[in-house]
């Protein structure tokens, strides 16, 4: 039975690829800025909403809806290098999805792409 070890593990490192190290490992950075980036829950959604730190989610989908010609799917709260934004999903007839970020203090259009 161990002879089919070797192969599988064989495979196993293939498939993992190069091991990265010196300048061309992933750095601090790239998790300093999926912290910068984080998503707040439900629970912290209401309490920045009813702290009047952001707009109601209704309203922002309402925004998003008048941006693009696309249905609002999905909205996220989130903190982007230290400020409040509501990242926004919405997906087109013709299944084109877009994302609108805007600013969740006022409600202003930051970018879509």
């Amino acid at each position: 039975m161990r002879w089919l070890r070797a192969p599988l593990y064989l495979c196993l490192a293939l498939a993992a690829g190069p091991v990265m190290a010196g300048p061309e490992a992933p750095t601090q950075v790239a998790l300093t800025e999926k912290m910068a980036q984080a998503c707040l829950s439900d629970a912290e959604l209401r309490e920045e909403i009813a702290a009047q730190k952001a707009i109601a989610q209704a309203e922002a989908l309402r925004v998003a809806r008048a941006t693009v010609a696309a249905e609002p799917v999905r909205a996220r709260l989130c903190r982007r290098d230290g400020t409040l934004v509501y990242v926004i999903t919405a997906l087109a007839k013709d299944g084109k999805v877009t994302r609108i970020t805007l600013d969740a203090g006022t409600g202003r259009v930051l970018g879509q792409r």
